[in-house]
């Protein structure tokens, strides 16, 4: 974990953010390289310097990314919800591109430069989250939940967990723990219940329990 104002944040989804960063500014330079091949260099020299650009392009996806959600350790589950905030992102940063180019005209590069950023932008993320997926094991980054109690109640959150595919996608059970040394775990899975050691902030710290 990497704590940033206040937060504390995977060290994979700070990875990831960092990938899509240089490939959004990657997709900036590729763009105005492709929409300039063949033309006269003179061409390519007026459109000026192309790094704070990027770093601008960069930047803009990167907080719609953010503000929509795309990197929260709950996101990277894949549900249909996933998908709809992804092109929304693109969609909402298009707009938000196009509103800085009319209030700064001078760093307007040209429609077909900027549609083609976006299409190598809108590939390179979605292939890049294509292999975190499968890189990443997806229990790293689930809220860590620990159930005190070997109850009935106790066993309805585990079965809450098993049964219910959004809410398991979200949190991963550490296990159970009884509320005293000598209570028998009668309601739930054995091999899920958790010996004491040491007080109740001992264990939860050793497990990197968030609930």
């Amino acid at each position: 974990m990497i704590r940033i104002f206040r937060h504390f944040v995977p060290v994979q989804i700070v990875v990831l953010a960092a990938v899509e960063a240089a490939i959004l500014m990657a997709s900036l330079y590729l763009a105005v390289a492709l929409r300039f091949v063949g033309s006269d260099p003179t061409d390519y020299l007026a459109v000026g310097p192309i790094a704070p650009r990027a770093v601008l392009f960069a930047f803009v996806m990167l907080s719609t990314m953010t503000a929509l959600g795309m990197f929260t350790r709950e996101s990277q589950t894949g549900d249909s919800g996933y998908y709809i905030r992804f092109l929304a992102s693109f969609l909402v940063g298009g707009v938000a591109m196009t509103f800085i180019f009319y209030l700064l005209p001078g760093l307007l590069l040209g429609r077909g430069a900027m549609a083609l950023a976006f299409l190598f932008a809108f590939v390179g993320t979605a292939f890049n989250r294509f292999i975190f997926v499968r890189l990443v094991d997806m229990n790293t980054l689930k809220r860590r939940l620990l159930v005190l109690g070997t109850g009935t109640r106790a066993a309805r959150v585990g079965g809450l967990l098993s049964q219910d595919e959004s809410v398991k996608r979200k949190f991963h059970l550490v296990g159970y723990l009884a509320p005293s040394k000598t209570a028998p775990p009668s309601h739930v899975p054995r091999e899920q219940l958790l010996k004491y050691s040491g007080s109740l902030l001992a264990m939860a710290t050793r497990h990197s329990v968030d609930e």
